[in-house]
Parts: C-alpha cells; structure tokens; sequence
C-alpha cells in the first residue's frame, strides 16, 4: 500500500509539473505572438494615428481632416477623436519601443544565457552585441519618425525628403559609431542598405 501510494503521489507530481510547463509554454507562445504582432503593425498604425492630427487648411471654408474631408478640424467630433488619437499613440506608438526596452532592461543580464528568455525574446535582439541588445528600440523609433515625416511634410516633398536623408544619414553614422551587429555580414548589410536608401533619397 505504501508502495503504491508513493507511486501515485510521484504521478501526481508529474501531472502537476506538466501542467505548469504546459501554462507556461502557452503563456509564453501569447507573448511572444503579441510582441511579433505589436512589432510588424507599428509603421502602418503609428501612420495612420498620426493622420488623425493632420488637417488641410482649405482657407475660406476652414479646415478638415485630410484623412476624412468631412470632417472639420473644428468640430466636436474631431476633438474626441483627436483626443482618443492622442491616448493611442502614447500608449501604443510609444508604447511598444518603451515596453521593448523595458524588457530588454529587465532581462539584460539573461539575454544571452538563458535558454527560456531566449526562446521567448529572441526576435529583439537576436543578430545583435550583447552590448547593444537595445538596438531593436532605435529602429522602432526610427520607424516612427519616418511615419512622423510622411505624414506631417505630405505637402512638401523637398522638406520630407531632407528629412528622411537626415534621418538616414544619422542612423548610418550612429550603426558605425556603435557597431550594434555580432557579426560582420549583419553589420555590413545594414550598410550597405542604408547607404542605399541615401542614395536613393538624393
């Protein structure tokens, strides 16, 4: 009886302790599917957040929204929506590079060896130094500048295109700077496609 109680407690523990692994393998699999997800959208949303502060200027009959003409940019609708667009690009544009790095900050220390922190954060900094495992945040935000850009200078090509060259052009002397790549064929195509892009924008 002893015998076959101690067998059905170690059951037991093995039941439990596979379903716990089995949580917190789902857990983990919904994070990873939420950060993916929250990554892959910023440009498109953050862009389309920021058309909601951006109003044509129609002279004599006032101005509207140029994402929606039938919408005054004076009107009681368009403030709650400014308002709500306001509170979504805080919490979410911003959001998501601070949440990053925030996790990135976090678990810098395990980053490179832990195998758990890696099978669920490795898309951030996977290709990256350990001394630059922040890099993923640099490109967010160098995501939303350029969503900032397009949007806001719609109207003037000469100025959006400066814009975006500068930006480009800071990028490639802070990637050179800092050299945030652990190997050489990464650090050389993020080069090679920034000097691209600089081409391309002159």
């Amino acid at each position: 009886r002893d015998k076959r109680a101690g067998r059905k407690m170690e059951l037991y523990d093995d039941f439990i302790k596979k379903g716990l692994s089995y949580r917190r393998a789902l857990v983990r699999d919904v994070i990873i599917m939420i950060l993916v997800v929250l990554h892959l959208t910023l440009l498109t949303i953050t862009k389309q957040t920021l058309q909601m502060f951006d109003c044509r200027d129609l002279r004599t009959f006032g101005s509207y929204l140029e994402a929606d003409m039938r919408i005054s940019c004076t009107s009681d609708e368009y403030i709650v929506w400014n308002r709500i667009a306001i509170g979504f690009f805080c919490v979410y544009c911003l959001g998501v590079p601070a949440a990053t790095f925030f996790i990135l900050f976090r678990y810098r220390r395990k980053l490179y060896s832990d195998l758990e922190i890696q099978q669920t954060y490795q898309f951030l900094f996977r290709g990256y130094d350990a001394q630059a495992y922040w890099w993923e945040v640099t490109i967010q935000l160098r995501k939303i500048i350029i969503s900032a850009i397009v949007v806001f200078f719609r109207e003037d090509p000469e100025m959006q295109g400066y814009l975006t060259l500068w930006l480009i052009d800071i990028a490639l002397v802070i990637t050179v700077y800092i050299k945030p790549f652990s190997s050489r064929n990464g650090y050389r195509m993020e080069l090679l496609s920034l000097i691209a892009l600089h081409v391309t924008m002159m």
